[in-house]
């Protein structure tokens, strides 16, 4: 079991608890890297590959697109001014012929082009080879993460001549690494399935020049919280953190100024109710018995780890993004422009055919363990889709 990617924990998760190894990009170097959890020394294949310097290979001619710019239709025009910069560039345009040299001063650059998608097909190509992975009967288990589309959307947005281009590139790169397992482990020999964590929202000016509803939320939000309840129960830091869209309330706090927290979170939730950007904010502990429509209620309470979570949920009206966002783009929200994403078998097993009923990321895990005929994974909640394997 291999888990590759440039992000650490993408490559961490994936591989799971006693993997063979877990491999990730490393900013200052340039170099993949691995924790002494796994192993106190690099395979000498990782290492090897490190000393070929493949990235230096991949930046040395710039970014231009793939093919002529004028066939980039699905995309907004060139210098958008929603765009964020990639390096040293001034502008978000083509030819980005500082990218070499952006790359030799800081080496995480190469994140946000395709060329880091085209890194870690090579290092997954690499641990085929290194680990011998498809060589006997014995199932094994390679993980990859393609983090180089999150980081370009995150950048230019969605609807960027660069994210279109990182995507027809990135075709071509699944293409070679799916000819290399032809030939190293053999055609139907294999099984892969392709999905993602997320999708994206359209950035905030595309939006807003398409006369759509839009806006920024949370700029300042712990401060505005902390004052309304300072404004009524006049106590201060009453609210201790906000992230991803969750409100924790400062036990402490509330203990020292003898508050019933009780009373402060529905004071703060009434407050929030009232503002333009929500469309709920919820009590997590009564999620489940709160007026609010499916499929937004469920998908709060299965998101709720009474250890973890904070103790209000706020879910914000379609389009408006967080105000770190104002250039590119981000995700996090319910909507289908961030909760629809694609799912794909082919090979070994697999049966033909396409669906357009509706399935989850659970249920990969446990169509895999149908596929090997295994036991599902402890934490299973999916079923298998049985429309995709084969008979």
């Amino acid at each position: 079991v291999v888990g590759v990617s440039l992000k650490d924990r993408a490559s961490i998760l994936p591989a799971g608890h006693n993997p063979t190894g877990a491999y990730w990009y490393d900013d200052s170097t340039g170099n993949f890297v691995t924790s002494t959890y796994y192993r106190n020394e690099l395979p000498a294949w990782v290492d090897n590959f490190n000393k070929a310097k493949v990235g230096d290979q991949l930046v040395k001619d710039g970014w231009n697109t793939l093919l002529p710019v004028a066939q980039y239709t699905e995309s907004s025009p060139d210098n958008s001014p929603w765009e964020g910069l990639l390096g040293s560039a001034k502008t978000p345009t083509f030819p980005y012929k500082n990218l070499a040299a952006d790359y030799q001063k800081k080496k995480g650059v190469i994140r946000t082009t395709p060329f880091g998608n085209t890194l870690t097909l090579k290092l997954a190509e690499a641990a085929v080879q290194g680990e011998q992975l498809g060589a006997d009967a014995i199932t094994d288990l390679l993980a990859v993460n393609l983090a180089s589309t999150d980081y370009a959307g995150h950048e230019f947005g969605p609807n960027a001549i660069e994210v279109q281009d990182v995507y027809l590139r990135l075709d071509r790169d699944l293409a070679e690494f799916f000819n290399y397992l032809d030939s190293k482990v053999g055609k139907d020999q294999y099984t892969v399935f392709l999905s993602a964590d997320h999708g994206g929202a359209h950035s905030q000016g595309f939006l807003a020049e398409h006369k759509m509803p839009t806006g920024f939320y949370g700029e300042g939000s712990i401060k505005q919280f902390n004052g309304w309840l300072k404004d009524k129960f006049g106590a201060d830091q009453l609210v201790s953190k906000v992230t991803n869209n969750q409100i924790y309330m400062d036990e402490k706090a509330h203990t020292g100024s003898k508050l019933n927290m009780e009373e402060t979170k529905q004071y703060l939730i009434d407050m929030l109710n009232k503002d333009q950007s929500v469309l709920f904010a919820v009590d997590m502990k009564k999620a489940g018995a709160a007026s609010i429509p499916e499929p937004i209620r469920t998908r709060i309470v299965n998101g709720y780890n009474w250890q973890r979570s904070g103790d209000i949920q706020l879910i914000y009206h379609d389009s408006w993004l967080p105000s770190y966002s104002k250039s590119g783009t981000t995700h996090g929200s319910w909507n289908s422009y961030d909760s629809h994403i694609p799912l794909i078998f082919m090979g070994w097993g697999v049966k033909p055919g396409e669906s357009h009923q509706a399935y989850h990321m659970t249920d990969i895990a446990p169509t895999l363990a149908a596929l090997l005929r295994v036991q599902f994974p402890s934490g299973t909640i999916g079923n298998p889709i049985s429309e995709a394997i084969a008979k």
